[in-house]
Order: C-alpha cells, then structure tokens, then sequence
C-alpha cells in the first residue's frame, strides 16, 4: 500500500491508525507548517516506510505567505493556511497570527520526486487549498485509487464543489463517504 498526505500536522490521526494497522510499502507525509513535523517525526519513528517532509503544496510553483494562529502559544495548529480569512473563520484573531514567506510546489512535484506513479490513498487536508491541489493533478499519469479531501473550504463552494466531483466522477470516481467536512472517493 502507498499513501500519500497532505496536511498532516503533527500525525495524530486517521492516517497514522491506517499505517499502523496494514502493511505499507510506502507513505509520504507532508506539512507545510514546519513547527508540527518534530511531533508527527516523533510519532512515526518506529516506522522506516514513512517518509516526512515539508512542503506548502499549491497549484503552481511560486511563493506564497503561509499564516499560523496563535503563533507564540500554539505554534501546531491544524488551522495554517495560506488563506488569512480562513484562520479568522476557524476563530483565530489575526494580531496572534505570524506569516511566513515560503516557496511553493505541485503535487505533480511530489509524485515525480518520489517515483509515485500509482497511490492506493491520497490524503488532502489543506485548509482551502484542496480544491486547487487536486484541480492541479493529471489522472491520466497518476493512479489514484482512494482519495479523501476537505470540502468545507472549497472557494465559491456552491459552484466549485460540484464542478470538482463532476471532474473526478470523469476519471471514474465514486463517492464512498462523506464525514464531518471531508469527502471519500473510490475509484471504480
């Protein structure tokens, strides 16, 4: 099994229960928020499969700002982002927010630099970038078989959302689930 997450924050969750419980040829993990990897390094050391690094994934190599909460207190929250708007909806006040200048890549990057040409479970939790991560992705050179995603910050949900499941529905995916914020495709 390959996964591939983006977003992982400290490591403290689903994914890590999946590589715990099955076998795992491989699993790259990757945050954009350098403060949360020496957690999520912490919890995966026992496994040599797991590979972690830091990366602000977007759609295009450029650089962007890069916004954390509570900067001084909790330097670890799963709210960064590079949207500012979405850490001040998560409730955030922007006066304890730090910003940080930072180079981009593509998961196109990603899948090239790694040698992942076929993915058993991509995981996207991006606060607000999901939708231009996977916009970005060329299905006919990767193999993506399961793929899960936050919806709740879709820009211009209303239209995008439909727009992005009629895209995936194209390259025969299925919804499986859809829990809390997050939506499961399968591919059939």
């Amino acid at each position: 099994m390959k996964i591939l997450q983006i977003g992982c924050n400290n490591g403290d969750d689903e994914i890590f229960n999946i590589i715990k419980n099955n076998i795992v040829d491989f699993a790259l993990l990757v945050d954009a928020n350098p403060f949360v990897l020496d957690l999520a390094k912490e919890r995966y050391k026992n496994y040599n499969n797991v590979k972690i690094e830091c990366h602000l994934i977007t759609n295009e190599e450029t650089e962007k700002t890069f916004y954390i909460p509570h900067f001084e207190g909790h330097r670890y929250s799963q709210h960064s982002s590079v949207s500012k708007e979405l850490i001040v909806k998560h409730g955030h006040k922007l006066e304890e927010m730090r910003e940080f200048s930072m180079k981009t890549t593509t998961i196109e990057n990603l899948f090239k630099n790694n040698n992942l040409t076929s993915i058993d479970y991509l995981y996207i939790d991006c606060e607000g970038e999901d939708y231009n991560i996977i916009n970005s992705i060329n299905f006919d050179i990767v193999d993506i078989k399961k793929l899960t995603f936050e919806h709740d910050h879709i820009p211009l949900k209303q239209k995008n959302y439909p727009l992005l499941l009629d895209k995936l529905r194209n390259f025969k995916y299925e919804i499986e689930s859809i829990n809390l914020g997050n939506v499961t495709l399968i591919k059939k």
